[in-house]
């Protein structure tokens, strides 16, 4: 039965799932910018926010928005082209970590 996916299979996409998702909570990126730090972890999940008073007038709300929307997107460019590259290094260390079909290579 090429091309299905028999329970071993699927076991073995669970665990390579799992993997993945262990991954992805616990590896995070940290970026600042304009007085601004943000720490997210590989599934776009904000795990800190510090402002930095003595770099951003706070007395400007527009001026603070427009900087943590900035870090914000910067932070999650940053995560995502973690996510696949460490995506990329574990294909690459298990060519079969892909293989959902049964076809061992």
């Amino acid at each position: 039965m090429t091309g299905m996916l028999n329970p071993t299979n699927f076991e073995s996409l669970q665990s390579q799932i799992k993997k993945f998702q262990d991954i992805s909570q616990s590896k995070t990126v940290k970026i600042t910018s304009n007085g601004i730090s943000i720490e997210i972890n590989l599934e776009m999940k904000v795990q800190s926010i510090e402002i930095n008073p003595d770099q951003l007038d706070m007395s400007d709300v527009v001026k603070v928005e427009i900087a943590m929307k900035s870090a914000f997107n910067e932070a999650v460019v940053t995560a995502q082209q973690e996510l696949a590259k460490t995506m990329m290094e574990a294909v690459k260390n298990d060519p079969n970590l892909l293989n959902f079909g049964g076809d061992q290579q």
